[in-house]
Order: C-alpha cells, then sequence, then structure tokens
C-alpha cells in the first residue's frame, strides 16, 4: 500500500487527472477544501473528513473544486496487468473492474 498528498486548485483541468481507472484501489481522504468526486458512477460533494473509495477498474475524476482541496490517498497492491498510473480508455482499452468483493 502506498500513501500519498495531493492538492487540487479551484479551476484545477490536469489532462492527467480526467476520468480515468487503475489496477489497484485507490482511498481519498480529504483534508481540507471543497469540490465534486465522481466515483464508479456516482458524484458526491465531498469536504474536510470524508473519505471516497475506490475499486480497482472502476473510473473516477474530481471535476469540480469549489475550494483548494488538500487530501491524501491510499492505493493498494497492483493487481490485474498491473500496469502504474493512470489510466485512460482511449489509450489503455477498456476499464476491467474486479468483481465485488462484499
Amino acid at each position: 500500500m502506498a500513501l500519498h498528498k495531493n492538492l487540487l486548485n479551484s479551476g484545477f483541468a490536469l489532462p492527467e487527472c480526467e476520468k480515468h481507472f487503475h489496477d489497484h484501489d485507490e482511498t481519498w481522504i480529504i483534508l481540507a477544501g471543497r469540490g465534486i468526486a465522481v466515483s464508479e458512477g456516482n458524484s458526491y460533494q465531498v469536504g474536510p473528513g470524508d473519505c471516497v473509495a475506490t475499486e480497482m477498474g472502476h473510473h473516477h475524476d474530481f471535476p469540480i473544486v469549489f475550494q483548494p482541496v488538500k487530501a491524501v490517498f491510499f492505493e493498494t497492491t497492483l493487481a490485474g496487468q498491473k500496469r502504474h498510473g493512470h489510466l485512460w480508455e482511449y489509450e489503455y482499452g477498456p476499464a476491467q473492474p474486479r468483481p465485488k468483493r462484499v
């Protein structure tokens, strides 16, 4: 598992942060700021203390930032094709979500 920190500013529009997926699970914990996170087809208005968890192979994005967002995020061990980084369908082909583990 890896731990990272990030800062998203109002109006940010980095191409590498557009709707993407990973070959690992990813969990964000919002420390400060507010915005709209999209995960697994659902939109969430998030702020301090909120957690957004996205399973491997599911699309996610942070399309709207109302106030600069400070967050930490955790990534699990690579699985599936074990590709690093952000994956986009137009470059890597269709996402392959892992079957539900509930």
